[in-house]
């Protein structure tokens, strides 16, 4: 209970938690309730607190108890009678009363042996009879009583004078000669342990239980001296966490199980008057300055630290608060008078950051105090923030899944087993069409290079692109053939041909197998209309000068959309089919216009390409077909459409500058251009990943080539950052396995030493860089010959043996193992035995517990 005053008070009720009361001259209560509108019109007897809420009047008190007499108030947790106060006076009585109705109920009178100010008042939350009463000084009585109200005398409707002095109601009682001017019931014990500030300098924590056998006074069982203690109020959300403030600038924290000194002190401009902690918030406190407008939050950070660690704990504390205490200011008088003084605030103690505010002119208001937001950038300039319990990401288009992040898709990814299996990949992958690609490109690499259709290393260590097999046949001299169309083809077409060994390469890596001899075209569309590819089929037959061929896959796609109910589609089907069968390349002007005005019908990408190759000039660029800006079919299918029809200075433009355009853009769909390890293909993911934050793909696209890919320093940072992430996900099996693919793929790679036993004379490790134990005697250092430490339970000195230097698979049970906050230990397999029936240390005299150290 904070240090009194005549002010405007408000408490809620620990009972009711849509009620509360009010009290400064006189005690009212009151439920909280929402108004219908802002203009609604409430009784005078009701209290309006904003345009949203208001309080109703459900009781409140009368003359009987002298309206300057309200010195302190409590309210007490009691289902059977929830509306009695514990009402302190000037001249030291304690009134426990009813103001449920139109009069205050006088239930029973506590009366100390003389009269001064009652300054503070607490009921146990536990041992709800019991109730703590602060006094002011006397010289030979008690300034703490703790009253058992089941004891004491009650008579309902006896005057106030008729009350027996009954000393049997006294629990408890110490404080002779000094003041009491804070009290509070421990969370952590509330039924028996209760701490006070007494004297104006002390700070007493006692056992009540606990009574002096002489004197039969409960003594202080931990004490501190400090000047000025004022208040105190624990933190509802750390019950061992206690916040007091002297007169002045200076607030204290505290942890009860550690009483020697504050573990924390701040101090801010101005004097502090009030200090409560926000129940919903943990360690948030508010602050009341005197004579200020401002209601002040201060966030008190998590401090984790085991109740049976000793030594550096207040200096530690103080360090982790200094680099992480801010302050708020959510709460301006500007609904009250201008510039009017804060007396108080109110927590609703299960309601969000929800409080009453009241100020010195006696109105109350609502408080609602908003936490902070926590904002970060996720790797797809997405704006990622704490709305409430709830995790955002902000998009044009509004609020996202968090699912959408790409962290959680790389954390689904590897949990579903992403990882260096090509083929896996591809179904892991299945709906983003970017990764499908790369994936089957390289599935295609391996089964073209495994034929011997393109040059390849063995073991696997570069990716031959599209750019660099063009570039070796320019340094060959090696020209392209022009071959006419008629060479290839049933039907005419005006368009010549360009034929090498570097282009047919080219092709193949762009997916065209039936390029060369022993894969027919006719199989492979097939293959594409089993797929139900049947557009991709049909541009290709065109490309390939096959008309007739083309409309039976329009014919067959007419059939399976109809098949599937899409009338639509059939239809177009139908009608293209039409149209090229009456394409010929002679006078071909009226085919044209034809196509030209049903162009805007045809959404398909592969059949307007199609068309519009159709529709070119013999002296064409194929500009409609190949566009950058946008385009229509997939790159590798523009690529090879360019091999087979662009000469050799269009052809190199053209892929020089789709090149320079995918690199930019990060793309990663553009690796079959640029290879690996080439310097432009890691350009195009290094920006691929500054993009998409996507460095799991980039690993295992790279771990593909390993160990070329590996030298370039990017390449490490990717490998770093991702096993990184795996630790962060607590994935420390698939961490292993990735790094155990990435080995076998790459024997020379060494896994960093993480930790390592040291000898604590000379200062080296007991495991040499390779794995192997140095040449030592039993139990004895490498160097200096000191004995190792001995095992806590065997008490034999510890051997650093290795599986490599035995020649076994697990030699754990043997080594070192030791707690980190006592340092004792033994051997692994002698500690997990003592562990699995002990909690606490093994070693005699010590009592850290541990196992449980380790369970946190």
């Amino acid at each position: 209970m904070e240090k009194p005053s005549t002010k405007l008070e408000v408490l809620w009720s620990p009972n009711n938690p849509e009620e509360f009361a009010a009290f400064s001259k006189e005690l009212k209560l009151y439920t909280f309730k929402k108004l219908e509108s802002p203009e609604a019109v409430i009784p005078s007897s009701d209290l309006k607190l904003d345009q949203r809420h208001y309080g109703k009047l459900i009781g409140a008190g009368s003359s009987e108890v002298q309206c300057t007499a309200h010195q302190c108030v409590a309210w007490q947790v009691n289902q059977r009678n929830r509306y009695c106060f514990a009402v302190g006076q000037n001249s030291g009585k304690v009134i426990l009363t009813n103001p449920n109705g139109g009069s205050l109920v006088t239930l029973q009178q506590l009366s100390p042996r003389n009269n001064r100010p009652c300054l503070c008042t607490a009921w146990s939350t536990s041992e709800t009879d019991l109730l703590a009463v602060g006094l002011d000084k006397a010289r030979n009585d008690s300034s703490l009583i703790v009253w058992d109200t089941t004891r004491a005398p009650s008579e309902r409707g006896t005057q106030e004078s008729s009350f027996p002095s009954d000393d049997n109601a006294k629990c408890f009682e110490i404080g002779q000669g000094e003041a009491t001017s804070a009290i509070a019931w421990s969370p952590l014990n509330p039924s028996y342990c209760l701490i006070a500030a007494m004297g104006n300098k002390y700070l007493r924590l006692f056992d009540i239980r606990d009574k002096h056998p002489s004197a039969g006074l409960t003594q202080p069982q931990e004490y501190v001296s400090h000047k000025g203690l004022s208040s105190l109020c624990f933190d509802p959300s750390t019950p061992h966490q206690l916040a007091t403030h002297a007169d002045g600038n200076t607030v204290f924290i505290w942890d009860i199980r550690h009483f020697s000194k504050p573990m924390y002190s701040f101090s801010r401009n101005g004097t502090f008057a009030r200090l409560s902690w926000m129940p919903t918030r943990h360690g948030c406190l508010s602050a009341i300055m005197t004579e200020s407008p401002f209601l002040r939050l201060i966030d008190i950070p998590l401090f984790m630290q085991s109740s049976d660690t000793q030594g550096d704990m207040g200096e530690l504390y103080y360090e982790h608060l200094a680099h992480h205490l801010t302050d708020r200011c959510p709460y301006l008088q500007t609904h009250f008078q201008p510039y009017a003084k804060l007396s108080c605030v109110a927590w609703h103690p299960q309601w969000g950051n929800l409080g009453i505010v009241a100020n010195m002119n006696g109105t109350l208001n609502v408080l609602q105090a908003y936490d902070k937001t926590p904002l970060s950038w996720t790797g797809s300039d997405s704006l990622m923030f704490g709305r409430s319990s709830h995790i955002c990401a902000s998009k044009a288009e509004g609020y996202s899944k968090l699912e959408e992040d790409i962290s959680s898709k790389m954390q689904a990814r590897v949990k579903a087993g992403y990882g260096f299996d090509v083929e896996a990949n591809i179904r892991l992958v299945e709906g983003e069409p970017a990764l499908t690609e790369v994936w089957k490109w390289m599935q295609l690499h391996g089964e073209i290079a495994a034929k011997g259709l393109i040059p390849a290393d063995k073991p696997l260590r570069s990716l031959s692109g599209v750019c660099s097999v063009l570039n070796k046949q320019r340094t060959t001299s090696e020209g392209s053939k022009k071959v006419s169309a008629l060479d290839r083809s049933e039907e005419t077409l005006p368009f010549p041909i360009y034929c090498s060994s570097g282009r047919t390469e080219a092709m193949l890596l762009c997916g065209w197998s039936f390029v060369t001899q022993g894969n027919s075209l006719e199989d492979y569309l097939k293959r594409e209309e089993l797929s139900c590819n049947h557009e991709r089929a049909a541009a290709i037959a065109v490309f390939q000068g096959h008309i007739r061929r083309a409309i039976v896959c329009l014919k067959d796609g007419a059939d399976a959309a109809l098949h599937h109910g899409n009338q639509t589609k059939a239809s177009l089907y139908s009608l293209l089919a039409l149209a090229l069968s009456g394409y010929t390349c002679k006078d071909s002007k009226l085919w044209q216009d034809t196509y030209t005005s049903m162009k805007a019908q045809i959404r398909s990408p592969y059949l307007s390409c199609a068309l519009s190759f159709l529709c070119c000039s013999l002296h064409d660029s194929f500009g409609d077909v190949l566009s950058m800006s946008q385009p229509d079919m997939s790159y590798q299918d523009c690529v090879a459409f360019a091999c087979m029809y662009l000469d050799d200075s269009q052809l190199l433009t053209y892929i020089s500058e789709l090149t320079k355009k995918l690199v930019a853009q990060g793309k990663i769909n553009g690796l079959f251009l640029t290879g690996l390890p080439d310097e432009d293909g890691v350009t195009l993911m290094t920006n691929y990943v500054n993009l998409t934050g996507d460095v799991q793909t980039a690993c295992l696209v790279a771990g593909q080539v390993l160990p070329s890919m590996i030298k370039t320093k990017v390449v490490s940072s990717w490998f770093q950052g991702y096993k990184d992430l795996l630790d962060q996900w607590q994935l420390w099996s698939y961490r292993a396995h990735f790094e155990g693919e990435a080995k076998r793929r790459d024997p020379t790679l060494k896994p960093p030493k993480q930790a390592s036993v040291v000898c604590n004379f000379c200062g080296k490790s007991l495991i040499t860089d390779s794995g192997q134990e140095r040449r030592m005697g039993h139990g004895v250092g490498a160097t200096g010959r000191k004995p190792l430490p001995r095992c806590a339970l065997c008490l034999v000195n510890m051997v650093a043996t290795t599986a490599a230097s035995k020649g076994v698979t697990n030699q754990f049970g043997q080594w070192f193992t030791w707690c980190q906050s006592c340092r004792h230990g033994g051997h692994a397999s002698h500690i997990d035995q003592w562990f699995s029936t002990h909690t606490e240390c093994p070693v005699t005299g010590c009592n850290c517990h541990c196992f449980a150290l380790d369970s946190c």
